[in-house]
């Protein structure tokens, strides 16, 4: 769900339709044979549905000359408010959760801390005695297997596991096999059960990989033979895992076999530890493995989602903790047949000569490896939920746990349990054990469960993390040495780091970066400008502040209108409304006739920048109702929308807006969503109508503010006084000829105010 809480992931958030377009759509027949495409009354229905009224008109789509159309029925106004309450923010709705895993919370919720831990105990008993009655059929049945498989799994009760995925009902239950038999490095990996298709084809053979493995054997070789990075660092490592039992060698070139393929290892400094990286793209080898199937990991996202949905079932304190896999990767065997493609080059610090291991498990590098390992940690995960009750997801070897007051200790001892039966080796002491706390970190992302009415939650980069970054960012700006290439590596893990940080502002930043650096002739400065921005934010970012209660929602329609027969008559209209359905305020207005000709200075149609600025309008009168809380706006236009779901646009205005609004939800910590409604369903409609509508909602804005920054496009303009009750004398001013003083809303004078474009990605005023 990581567009749902860490701020909206555009492609989604721009497909996703949380209230559907027409309240019923159904097919008949029309009374009237010249029946076109449009709206039509009810009446021209043969058979009208009992609950459809005569006087509701219907959009029909003709189907066919027989008369048969399809019709489509829209909300009312208050229907759609209605079902936009029902369905809430995204964020509340739990996206990206598997079943079991919400099911499980849901369970633990309402069941009393008494029976979950009875349960769990009993669950542990029976898979305990499970086991011991398992063990002799076992042995047997790794007595068949190759013997590294055999020594790789020689802790590990498959069977059980297997059992277990049974009584679970796992769709996936092919995996307990796959793991006896040892995981490939090439070839093909069917769609497994319960796994959304995805189709990634390899793009050579294994014929093609024994074709050219003589010429990049020798590649690698050579560049192995020069580096001078990490080297005794590397050969460390690569003795210790032999020693393990976790690979085999070293040996000379001339010991291996006539086929084998070679990868070469390097290393990556991760804070104060090296990673040893198996780089089988270079060997060509993960060119040659196709997948079938969509890898789906809980990530941050969906570990905040989880954690929501724990909080808003649990009202008392709430812990987590992650448990980590120890060398998770190391703990799954290699199918035989892909033993002589596992060779890594290392250079040995005493000799200068590269020699080489066989590695008996998956490495850390192959395509085919993170298809494999994802396919057991789900697994595993599905058991924790389903058996044992455990509310947990699983990101890769790391598993994230929640718990109650009341179930600590049951947490801590049943995840124990659960993974010491299957045979699974985790880290229970040092840096990566954790005990279950309110405030506990997952995936370099630091969650805090604050103990008041809100049972808020603090999501933010770990501090370890963000100074790495700071620092980082500080070196290239100092050395100038930034380029396309470093900027992509750069850039995935600054994304992953904004989406810890209130607001969508850090995207449009990092935005601004990529495009300093690929635009062709960009000074240096600009590049370090664009970077400085980056790093001043990081510096002073606020965590994102989430809310699991529903009642923290905040609806706001918003509309605007262009008529009159020289496009000048502009209206812009909003209304708010609590999750109750509780108007909380509304404004509408027309431009005067001056802003208005300025904003067609570039054309006769501008309805898509009224749009946006109604939005912007909106959210600067309402910062006190929309300060920290869960925001969905309703707009009827597609271009705004889009535009405010990316933060730009090819169009100047529409782009200019986007950004300020980025800023005002930066300011006010409120987590946004851009949604559709459909124009004849949009209860703003009334907002922006003419004055002689029916329906006036009382005005109540708890604090008036001047809107600042409209665009480049205006050198000045004016804000509206809108005389609302309690802070002006008298309704807001509309009429004939759609006469308005633009006036300081607070101070209640006329004032010209100078238009700032708030810098966000651009460096100009």
């Amino acid at each position: 769900m990581a567009s749902l809480t860490a701020g909206n992931r555009t492609k989604r958030a721009a497909a996703q339709r949380l209230v559907p377009e027409f309240k019923a759509q159904f097919k008949s027949r029309t009374t009237n044979l010249l029946a076109s495409k449009g709206w039509h009354p009810a009446t021209a229905l043969c058979r009208r549905p009992q609950w459809l009224p005569a006087s509701q008109e219907v959009l029909i789509s003709p189907l066919s000359e027989d008369h048969e159309v399809y019709v489509s029925v829209p909300w009312t106004c208050p229907e759609f408010c209605a079902q936009a309450r029902k369905v809430g923010h995204p964020s509340h709705l739990d996206l990206g959760l598997s079943d079991p895993l919400k099911r499980t919370i849901e369970q633990v919720g309402a069941e009393s801390p008494s029976c979950v831990m009875q349960i769990r105990v009993q669950q542990c008993k029976r898979w305990a005695q499970r086991a011991q009655a398992l063990e002799a059929q076992e042995r047997v049945a790794k007595q068949a297997l190759p013997q590294h498989i055999r020594d790789s799994l020689r802790s590990k009760r498959i069977l059980l596991f297997q059992e277990m995925l049974s009584a679970s009902a796992y769709p996936d239950k092919a995996i307990g096999e796959d793991i006896l038999k040892g995981f490939p490095l090439t070839g093909s990996l069917p769609l497994p059960e319960g796994w959304e298709p995805d189709v990634r084809p390899a793009l050579m053979t294994d014929a093609d990989l024994s074709a050219l493995h003589c010429d990049n054997n020798d590649k690698i070789i050579q560049e192995v033979a020069q580096n001078s990075r990490f080297v005794q660092e590397l050969w460390d490592k690569s003795i210790q895992e032999r020693d393990k039992g976790w690979s085999q060698g070293p040996y000379r070139l001339a010991d291996l076999p006539e086929d084998a393929l070679i990868s070469k290892r390097f290393g990556i400094q991760q804070g104060h530890k090296l990673r040893p990286i198996d780089d089988l793209s270079q060997s060509l080898i993960n060119m040659a493995f196709e997948s079938h199937g969509k890898v789906h990991v809980h990530d941050a996202d969906v570990i905040t989602a989880a954690l929501l949905m724990f909080r808003r079932l649990h009202k008392g304190k709430v812990f987590g903790k992650t448990l980590d896999l120890k060398a998770a990767y190391r703990q799954l065997p290699l199918e035989e047949r892909a033993l002589d493609k596992a060779f890594i080059a290392v250079k040995c610090p005493e000799t200068g000569e590269v020699v080489f291991f066989r590695l008996l498990c998956l490495p850390f590098g192959a395509t085919a490896a993170v298809h494999s390992f994802i396919r057991v940690s789900l697994a595993l995960c599905h058991i924790g939920n389903v058996l044992f009750r455990l509310p947990m997801t699983a990101y890769y070897d790391d598993f994230t746990l929640f718990s109650s007051e009341e179930l600590r200790n049951s947490t801590s001892t049943t995840v124990d349990i659960m993974f010491s039966l299957l045979g699974f080796d985790f880290d229970r002491d040092g840096d990566k054990a954790q005990d279950l706390r309110t405030t506990f970190r997952a995936l370099g992302v630091q969650f805090s469960c604050l103990e008041d009415e809100d049972r808020t939650v603090l999501v933010s980069n770990t501090e370890e993390r963000l100074q790495d970054a700071v620092e980082r960012i500080q070196e290239i700006i100092e050395s100038d040495s930034l380029t396309p290439k470093l900027w992509a590596k750069m850039h995935g893990r600054l994304g992953f780091m904004s989406g810890q940080i209130a607001g969508r502002l850090p995207r449009a930043l990092l935005r601004a970066v990529t495009v300093a650096v690929s635009a062709a002739g960009t000074e240096r400065g600009e590049v370090a400008t664009a970077l400085q921005r980056v790093l001043e934010f990081l510096k002073g970012a606020q965590p994102r502040r989430l809310r699991p209660a529903l009642r923290d929602v905040i609806f706001v329609y918003t509309d605007a209108s262009q008529e009159g027969v020289d496009n000048l008559d502009m209206g812009l209209g909003a209304v708010v409304q609590d999750h109750e359905g509780t108007i909380l305020g509304w404004f509408g207005l027309m431009l005067p006739r001056d802003v208005a000709e300025d904003v067609l200075r570039d054309g006769n149609k501008c309805i898509n920048e009224l749009e946006s600025l109604t939005v912007a309008l909106t959210v600067r009168l309402c910062a006190a109702i929309l300060l920290q809380r869960h925001v969905v706006f309703y707009l009827d236009n597609e271009a705004a929308r889009v535009a405010l779901l990316r933060m730009q646009s090819e169009n100047a205005m529409l782009d200019a807006v986007a950004k300020i609004s980025a800023v005002h939800e930066a300011e006010l910590s409120c987590i946004p969503w851009y949604a559709r409604v459909p124009s004849r369903s949009n209860i703003a409609d009334i907002a922006d109508a003419p004055a002689s509508s029916s329906h006036h909602p009382q005005p109540s804005w708890p604090k008036t503010g001047i809107l600042q920054g409209l665009g480049s496009r205006w050198p000045t303009a004016r804000a509206a006084r809108a005389d609302i009750q309690g802070h002006g004398s008298g309704p807001m001013v509309r009429g004939e000829g759609h006469a308005m003083s633009w006036l300081d809303v607070e101070n209640n004078v006329d004032t010209e105010i100078p238009l700032k474009l708030v810098q966000v990605a651009e460096g100009a005023d």
